[in-house]
């Protein structure tokens, strides 16, 4: 006579599907420790180098912030030759930090104080090139280019810089400073309606300037 089948109930196949997973699970582990141990070394590797790399960084802000403030009191106390010597010192050590940045504008600033134009130049175009991550500093180091020419009575090229300033930041508030500076030089230059044009852009475009009253006065000079 035969035996009727047991019925498997629901709830024993959901245990037999957990028990079958369990050793597959199990069975993976035992073939591949060594990997999921690489694994699990490799990311505490990176999670521990993220974490350095954090720490590095914030320690080298904290430091070159402290080399910019001294190179500050020399530069306030007009000593340029050792405001130039500790920049130099900060840009070489804190590479890349935001303390440098600032340091590379005033290390320019430092060698157009001493006339040391060509150097001047070097480092306006230095912060351009390897930092530029401040709207405001980056107009400043545009127009800073420009002065250098400006101060070499290269009156035509300091024109044109002074414009390109002017035009790449036309939203800052020093533009209008810039194209009466460009509307000088050009002047300076021989090229009175150039320098027409530079300052009737100031008019057009900045009615609320402060310098609105003295560009109107100078194209009165100029002839227009």
């Amino acid at each position: 006579m035969l035996t009727p089948k047991k019925k498997i109930t629901r709830h024993q196949v959901k245990e037999d599907k957990l028990v079958t997973m369990y050793f597959k699970a199990n069975d993976y582990l035992n073939k591949h420790t060594r990997e999921i141990t690489y694994a699990v070394i490799g990311g505490v590797a990176v999670l521990a180098l993220a974490f350095f790399l954090i720490r590095s960084k914030r320690e080298a802000e904290e430091n070159a912030s402290v080399e910019l403030a001294k190179a500050k009191m020399e530069y306030a106390r007009r000593d340029y030759t050792k405001t130039i010597d500790i920049l130099k010192k900060l840009i070489e050590n804190y590479d890349g930090t935001t303390s440098a940045g600032m340091g590379t504008i005033y290390l320019a600033q430092s060698y157009l104080r001493l006339q040391d134009y060509p150097n001047a130049e070097a480092a306006f175009r230095s912060y351009l090139d390897d930092y530029d991550n401040d709207r405001l500093l980056s107009g400043a180091a545009a127009a800073g280019i420009a002065a250098t020419y400006d101060e070499r009575k290269e009156y035509l090229k300091a024109a044109e810089l002074y414009e390109k300033a002017a035009n790449d930041y036309s939203d800052l508030m020093y533009a209008p400073t810039w194209l009466m500076d460009a509307a000088r030089c050009h002047a300076q230059a021989g090229n009175k309606q150039s320098a027409q044009q530079a300052i009737k852009k100031i008019i057009e475009n900045y009615p609320k300037t402060t310098i609105l009253d003295d560009a109107k006065s100078y194209l009165a000079e100029l002839g227009a």
